[in-house]
Order: structure tokens, then C-alpha cells, then sequence
């Protein structure tokens, strides 16, 4: 197996952050997202994901989150593939958006709540209000199909 080098910490959190926030589905499909929440949770401090509002807003949270995910298929809806998902929003009307942008014949909201000890990173890069949560850490999932 081929060994990274990274030139710091920094630099290693930037690559897992445009890997998070300039992919779609297809990464966490490809890579795994198991593989990549171990390779998050491995160590180091995720933190250095984000920039000084991020951060600033992520020592802001309450410590009892409510969350939202909008969810698209044309299949059926498999909450394995993608409603245990790692991208998650503080904002209904982001998940809402999420779930609607592509008119596909299935579409749900996901709303759950989290610990904010179980944010791994704050992003608000693109507006978005998203949280990085492992899927495993989320609590009261509950659904609206739309």
C-alpha cells in the first residue's frame, strides 16, 4: 500500500475537506464512507478542516443539535445508501432543496438531532449550514416523504 505524505496536519485536513465539499455521492460510493469517517476519525484534529467563521460558528452550536438531510433516488428510497449519509445541515430549507433540486420521483427530509461533541466539522463554504456527522451518532431519525 502506497504511503501519503502530507507537508503538515493542515494540509491533510485542506485535501479531506475538498474531498467532502467539491464532490457529490459518487466519492463516498467509490472511496466508502466507513473508510473515510476511520481515515477522519483516526486522529489529528479536524478543525483545521474549516476557516475562522466556520470555526467560529462551530464553537457557537448548542450542545443538542436538530439536523436535516434531503434525500433524492430514482430507486427507492435505501436509507442504507443514502440516509445514514455523512453530509448533513442545520437548515430544513437546505435539506429541503437538496431533496427537491433534481425532481426525482423519490424524495424525502430527514430530521434527527446530534450531540455537537459528534460534529466532526462546521462548512458554510457554499451556504449551506452543513455538518459533518458520522451517520452511527445521529438520534431520533424520523422521515417526511415529500
Amino acid at each position: 500500500m502506497m504511503q501519503v505524505k502530507f507537508k503538515d496536519e493542515k494540509e491533510k485536513w485542506d485535501i479531506i475537506r475538498t474531498l467532502l465539499t467539491d464532490t457529490e455521492q459518487g466519492l463516498l460510493d467509490t472511496v466508502g464512507q466507513d473508510k473515510l469517517i476511520t481515515l477522519i476519525e483516526q486522529g489529528g484534529d479536524p478543525c483545521l478542516m474549516m476557516n475562522d467563521e466556520e470555526l467560529e460558528e462551530f464553537h457557537t452550536l448548542p450542545d443538542v443539535i436538530e439536523i436535516y438531510r434531503g434525500v433524492a433516488s430514482e430507486d427507492d428510497l435505501n436509507f442504507d445508501k443514502y440516509g445514514h449519509g455523512i453530509h448533513w445541515t442545520k437548515s430544513f430549507k437546505t435539506a429541503e432543496w437538496f431533496a427537491e433540486r433534481f425532481q426525482s420521483k423519490n424524495r424525502c427530509i430527514l430530521t434527527g438531532k446530534v450531540l455537537k461533541e459528534n460534529v466532526i466539522a462546521y462548512f458554510n463554504e457554499k451556504n449551506e449550514d452543513e455538518l459533518l456527522i458520522n451517520p452511527n451518532k445521529v438520534m431520533g431519525l424520523s422521515v417526511c416523504i415529500l
